[in-house]
This record gives C-alpha cells, sequence and structure tokens, in this order.
C-alpha cells in the first residue's frame, strides 16, 4: 500500500518540512522513487498548496539550482487558547507566524454552552478583522485549542476537569469542527505553552532546550516538558499537573478535593484571596499592585514563588532539564522569577544549579498560541493525516 511505501506525497512533504529545499535529485536520492512517480507526487502537493519552487545555492558560486521547498503560505490555521477570564485567537500560517490576534476577556468558568458559541464569535470576527486589513484568506489546514485543565488522550475532548466542573467530558473538537469544518486538536495550556517555547528556541538555533520545564502560573498553576524534543504527557496525559503536589503543613482545600495542594497556597487565585481585602479582584490587580510596589503584594508573590520554587526542586532533580521557563501574568512578574530561584538552585543539586538556566519565557503571551499552531501543523501534516486530507479533496 502507498501508505506505507517511499513513494507517497507524505514522503516528499516530510522530506521538505525537515530538510529542504531539496532538488528533484536530492528526492529522488532520498526517496528511490522514478522520475516520474515523483514528478507525479510534487504535482499533486503542488496543488494542495504545500509546496513551492525555490532556488538554493550549493557551494560557492556558480548558478542557484532550482530546489523545491515546503509552502508554509497556502493554508492558515486558527488557534484557541482559553484561559480562565480570558481567551486568545490566532491566524498563523504553516511556518508559524502569527497573522492576527485578538484577545478579550471571556469567563471560562460559565462553561462550554457559554463559552464555545462565543469562541466561534470571536473566531469569525478575527477572519473578518484580517481580511479587512488586506489578509487573503486561505484555506484552513485546522483549528487548535488550549484549555487550562486536563485533556483527554484523543486530544479532542476534556478529561474529569478539578477546577472548571462544567466542563467534565466536553466535546470542544466536536463543537468546533461543526462550525469550521476542520479537525480541531485540543491540549492543556501548560503544554502548548511548553512546546511553543520549544519551536520558538528551535528557530532561534537553542538546541539545548531540547529538555524543557515550562511552569505557567496564573488562575491556576501547570506545567509542560519537552523531553528530547518531544512534549510529554504521561501514561493518562496527566504530566505537567505540579499545581496539585501536595505540601507538607498546608491544609488549605483546593478544587481538586483535596487540601494542601500547591495551587490552593500559591495559584493567582489564592495570591487574589490573599490580596482581596486590598481591592484586588483580577489578577491584572496584583499585577498593578505589584509593580506599585505594594509591600503586600510583593510579600504574597515572594511566598507563593518560594513555595513553587521549592516544589520545582523535585522536579528538577528528577527530570534535570536544560532548562525551567516561568510563563503566565504571575509567573512572568521579575519579583516572582526571583522568589522561585532562591529555594530552587538551593534545593537542587550543585551539579544541577551550575548548568540550570531559569527565565522567563520568550514568547511571553503568545507561547501557548504559537505551540497550538506547532502541534496543529504536526497533526496535520503527519503522513497518515496527509493521506486523508489528499484522498479527501483529490
Amino acid at each position: 500500500m502507498e501508505r506505507s511505501s517511499l513513494t507517497s506525497p507524505a514522503v516528499v512533504l516530510g522530506l521538505l518540512r525537515q530538510a529542504g529545499p531539496l532538488t528533484r535529485a536530492e528526492l529522488l536520492e532520498r526517496t528511490g522513487m522514478a522520475r516520474s512517480t515523483l514528478v507525479e507526487k510534487v504535482e499533486v502537493l503542488r496543488r494542495h498548496r504545500l509546496i513551492r519552487d525555490a532556488e538554493v545555492r550549493r557551494g560557492t558560486g556558480g548558478r542557484p539550482a532550482t530546489a523545491l521547498a515546503f509552502d508554509g503560505t497556502g493554508r492558515h490555521l486558527l488557534v484557541v487558547d482559553l484561559g480562565a477570564t480570558h481567551v486568545t485567537l490566532a491566524l498563523a500560517d504553516l511556518h508559524l507566524r502569527l497573522l492576527a490576534v485578538r484577545r478579550e476577556r471571556l469567563d471560562t468558568f460559565a462553561g462550554p454552552d457559554v463559552v464555545l458559541p462565543a469562541v466561534a464569535v470571536a473566531a469569525r470576527a478575527l477572519l473578518e478583522d484580517a481580511a479587512a486589513a488586506g489578509l487573503r484568506r486561505r484555506p484552513l489546514l485546522g483549528l487548535g485549542v488550549g484549555f487550562p485543565g486536563p485533556v483527554a488522550p484523543d486530544r479532542a475532548t476534556l478529561e474529569e476537569q478539578t477546577m472548571m466542573r462544567d466542563w467534565d467530558g466536553a466535546d470542544i473538537s466536536g463543537a468546533l469542527r461543526r462550525e469550521f469544518g476542520v479537525d480541531v486538536l485540543v491540549e492543556n495550556d501548560a503544554n502548548a505553552m511548553a512546546f511553543g517555547e520549544h519551536v520558538a528556541a528551535l528557530a532561534h538555533g537553542a538546541s539545548r532546550y531540547e529538555s524543557l520545564l515550562v511552569v505557567k502560573v496564573s488562575t491556576g498553576i501547570g506545567a509542560g516538558l519537552i523531553v528530547d524534543g518531544t512534549l510529554h504527557r504521561g501514561a493518562s496525559g496527566g504530566a505537567g499537573e505540579i499545581g496539585h503536589v501536595r505540601l507538607d503543613g498546608e491544609d488549605r482545600p483546593c478544587t481538586c478535593g483535596a487540601r494542601g495542594c500547591l495551587g490552593a497556597v500559591a495559584s493567582g487565585r489564592a495570591l487574589l484571596a490573599a490580596l482581596r481585602v486590598r481591592g484586588a479582584r483580577r489578577l491584572s490587580d496584583v499585577v498593578g499592585q505589584i509593580g506599585a510596589g505594594d509591600p503586600a503584594a510583593l510579600g504574597a508573590v515572594r511566598t507563593a514563588g518560594a513555595k513553587i520554587g521549592a516544589a520545582l526542586a523535585n522536579a528538577v532533580t528528577m527530570v534535570d532539564p536544560d532548562a525551567v521557563l516561568l510563563g503566565g501574568e504571575v509567573g512572568r512578574l521579575p519579583a516572582f522569577v526571583a522568589a522561585v530561584r532562591g529555594p530552587l538552585f538551593e534545593l537542587v543539586s550543585a551539579r544541577t544549579a551550575r548548568r540550570l538556566r531559569l527565565d522567563r519565557t520568550m514568547l511571553a503571551d503568545d507561547s501557548a498560541i504559537t505551540g497550538l499552531a506547532g502541534l496543529v501543523v504536526d497533526a496535520r501534516l503527519a503522513p497518515d493525516s496527509v493521506h486523508a486530507m489528499l484522498d479527501s479533496t483529490g
């Protein structure tokens, strides 16, 4: 069958994504195809706007050779990052360039029956705004959604939720597929953030980030782990649930039903509870108080950061990542990063501390949407998906 052979269009596309641009002679050598077969597969991919002609110069001087390259501009992606109190939407190309971004306040606790229709409206508004700004519409390759809670292994539905109970078992993929007519991938938001930082690091030549731990501290706390360049989700999909690590000496109830979880005492939700008497109603209020140097806010965030730093020391000792990056509204605050640094570096071994990098996320607010775009591209351009797409469109 062609699906398992080296004569597949998906094989040609995969080579061009990983090693392109490549001349036709190089493709023939790498695939072992007959020239006529290669011509056929190239035309199929060109018709679907997945490859283009390119010029490459081998060595020094001489006439540039005509080659083929992956074309990431012929199709677009929609990505949606749902937070507890906001949504970020983006239109991206297959090179993961963000072409248009829209951010709105949205109460995700209202549940899927309210939130998903609102997301569809916002996504259509994003597409209309992009078109009005002169961006030419392209066919959608797929749609990605980040969610602040456990996602089922099928990457389409949600597991039992610890914070947003109304979302238990919600079929996000099905609801949005009906709206936009494309496959939908659902991913935990911290995982998406980690993958976004990973691809950004690779784009900047930072191969040392092959092992990476990204911690999001916002309303809740979550983490994403990259191991050997791959997102590690765990046997049950629960890798990175650091917000539910139990702390000795803590007894505060958590949204998961247990007591003494890290998220119950060190998350943005915990900071809001502590600073409500000082007028904090949203995380943006906490950020503003810290920026203004409010002693109570600084004290609260330093305490939270120290608790998270101590918890992270255990994870770092077990995983030994190249870097730990902190993201989210709270996680990126300089005072918070400094508070994490002390106990983290004190509690890991000297050998680990010497080579470990602790920093803020590179992409800031765009980490998760970039990661979602990358995950959708990888899923939709995997061999089986390419075959299905080409078969369905002829």
